[in-house]
């Protein structure tokens, strides 16, 4: 019996041996396999205010955090505004542009769209805050935007790229590069200050391109290395700064963005020639998509074409009068009327909008058919050959009357056909004067330019097609317009 309670006891003590070294085990072995799933499908801590945070991670792991206790950090005060990039405290929208206006939106092709607050647009003179909500519904930057930030003190751009020398922005060590970041490659452009600028304020510096950028394309822009005209080096705007010096601030705005401001040193270090130290400040923005650019022309334009047919819908001559030069001989035909054109603005007369699908779809609708006045000069060379219909584009606020050009037109053999491009046409001069005071109606130009554009397309296609039928465009049974093959010429804002 004796010897049966120590086989029992001998067991016992063999099993909770084995329990004992399994948990211990288990416990070291458990975490290394955690880790390395962690690893793998990249759980970490990525809230950026941490000690401990991990820029690879993709799965957020909030109880991995580790936190510096508040009364040991001293945190770095900086100007913070609601709606604003407060890494430059000068002015709400600078640098501009900038993906501090972007957010996420996988509705749209750049999977971003602007998000502008209604108090971040400036005001302008005796007008309040400015807000146009339709800019908030494009998907990035326009790819001809202006380039554009400011310091402390006034840089010395003489010695940097020009509009004479816009090679020398190619060259290393160059104060600004603006970086085509999906190609690497160095975008020309050359520097100037703001002439206009207050003395009183700081002065913006402009980043002018030669060409226009890349749609849905992400730019980075950087400065490093200016100075002033005492040859001191400028100073970088105290949020860009802290992001740079990794100084921990007390502004919401700058460390929710402090992970993306490290990428982008990662990506500068790993593909300029410049050292982070050296920046004075740095950002990236994207462009908008052809489709966030175009896409509401285009479906306004296709409607407008479909509706028309091949030849148009409708042409009405209101006068036909045969013009004498100085010595009694026929000089030329000026005709006047009216084309049919689709319209897709609430109203013809200005100020006015077109009417959208809603207020998150810019997809213009169709309104009404509406008479669009239109004026042709015949030279009477085209009794001897019909002249090329050529469109013609008038100058800020002119209209599409034609018949001052009858001297060319003969000269030429073209016969010149105009519109008024509603927007800038001379119907818009009080609109546009309202405009300036209040930098929201210039929506409404914008819009009415739109609709002209569509306007032009229409009646090219109904001078090609119904209007070339009209009877005051022949002589003695003769065409005096050659229609195959429309050209275009213009003058100032036409050209």
């Amino acid at each position: 019996m004796k010897y049966k309670k120590n086989q029992i006891s001998t067991i016992l003590i063999i099993i909770m041996m084995l329990f004992s070294a399994g948990c211990l085990g288990n416990d070291s072995d458990e975490k290394d396999v955690q880790d390395e799933q962690n690893d793998i499908i990249g759980i970490g801590c990525m809230d950026s205010s941490a000690i401990n945070f991990d820029s690879n991670a993709t799965t957020p792991d909030p109880d991995s955090c580790e936190f510096l206790e508040d009364d040991s950090i001293d945190l770095l005060s900086i100007p913070h505004k609601d709606g604003c990039d407060n890494t430059n405290p000068i002015h709400c929208m600078l640098p501009f542009p900038s993906d501090a206006f972007l957010v996420e939106d996988d509705s749209t092709p750049t999977g971003k769209r602007i998000s502008y607050s209604p108090n971040t647009i400036p005001k302008s003179g005796t007008v309040g805050q400015i807000h146009i909500p339709i800019i908030n519904q494009l998907d990035g930057a326009s790819p001809n935007t202006q380039i554009m930030t400011a310091f402390d003190s006034e840089p010395d751009v003489s010695e940097m790229a020009g509009q004479y020398n816009i090679e020398k922005s190619l060259e290393v060590g160059h104060p600004s590069m603006i970086i085509n970041q999906e190609t690497g490659e160095i975008v020309p452009h050359w520097t100037e200050l703001d002439i206009r600028s207050d003395i009183s304020e700081p002065t913006i510096i402009h980043l002018r391109t030669i060409e226009a950028l890349d749609h849905n394309t992400s730019y980075v822009v950087l400065f490093s290395n200016l100075k002033d005209s005492d040859g001191n080096l400028i100073d970088a705007p105290v949020g860009f700064a802290a992001l740079r010096d990794n100084v921990i601030t007390n502004s919401p705005d700058i460390e929710e963005r402090r992970s993306n401001f490290n990428l982008l040193f990662s990506w500068i270090t790993e593909n300029t020639d410049r050292s982070i130290n050296s920046l004075q400040t740095a950002w990236v923005f994207n462009t908008a998509s052809t489709e966030s650019i175009i896409g509401p022309l285009l479906s306004m334009r296709n409607d407008a074409l479909d509706r028309i047919g091949e030849n148009g819908i409708n042409c009405t001559v209101e006068t036909n009068e045969e013009v004498m030069d100085e010595s009694g001989n026929l000089s030329h035909w000026m005709i006047t009327g009216t084309y049919t054109a689709p319209q897709y603005t609430e109203s013809f007369y200005p100020p006015t909008l077109i009417r959208r699908t809603s207020d998150t779809d810019r997809t213009p609708v169709f309104v009404e058919n509406r008479e669009i006045p239109f004026w042709l000069l015949i030279p009477q060379t085209a009794i001897s050959e019909p002249a090329d219909l050529t469109i013609w584009g008038h100058g800020f606020l002119g209209t599409g009357d034609t018949s001052g050009l009858y001297g060319w037109a003969n000269e030429n053999n073209a016969a010149m056909l105009g519109t008024s491009f509603y927007g800038w046409a001379s119907d818009d001069t009080l609109s546009i004067e309202y405009a300036v005071l209040n930098m929201e109606n210039f929506q409404h130009q914008a819009e009415r330019l739109e609709q002209s554009m569509i306007n032009q397309v229409v009646m090219i296609k109904s001078f090609m097609g119904i209007c070339s039928d009209l009877p005051e465009l022949y002589h003695n049974g003769t065409s005096l317009v050659d229609v195959s093959s429309p050209v275009y010429t213009g003058y100032s804002n036409g050209a």
